[in-house]
């Protein structure tokens, strides 16, 4: 499925979704559900996919995880892919804020805030991808079927 299909589909399901999640926590829900559509899909892993390019020059970041990790290979697989790819990410974040720290830089974050605001940032990234998911596995069954 082309990459604008799979973001039609996530974003006509976000409503839905949202309907299912506490109040409190819609919006960093919605937010993980967003970047996990837009810019953390599980066609990451490809170079030349719409999500890539949206990293613009950081697209760089993910050549490695490009290289290691084949398309519809264990980055497509529920959890497991959502898990690799923001671990990746964190471990890009991780870096640069150790960086930034070597420098002397302060930087504090709420340890309460970010542990509760991240998991549920988290929970909506993984249901943007099991989506993502679910409507590859639909159209592969369709085409086979139908061709």
């Amino acid at each position: 499925m082309k990459g604008k299909n799979h973001e039609l589909i996530n974003v006509i399901l976000l409503p839905p979704a949202l309907l299912i999640v506490p109040e409190k926590y819609i919006i960093p829900f919605g937010v993980g559900y967003l970047f996990g559509t837009f810019f953390l899909s599980p066609d990451i892993d490809l170079s030349y996919s719409r999500v890539s390019k949206r990293w613009g020059p950081l697209r760089v970041i993910w050549l490695p995880f490009q290289f290691i990790f084949k398309h519809r290979g264990i980055s497509h697989f529920p959890l497991i892919g959502t898990f690799l790819r923001v671990g990746y990410l964190a471990l890009i974040g991780l870096s640069v804020f150790y960086i930034l720290s070597s420098l002397g830089m302060d930087i504090t974050v709420k340890e309460e805030t970010l542990l509760r605001n991240g998991l549920t940032i988290l929970t909506g990234i993984a249901v943007a991808d099991l989506i993502h998911i679910v409507s590859d596995s639909i159209t592969t069954r369709l085409k086979r079927l139908f061709y």
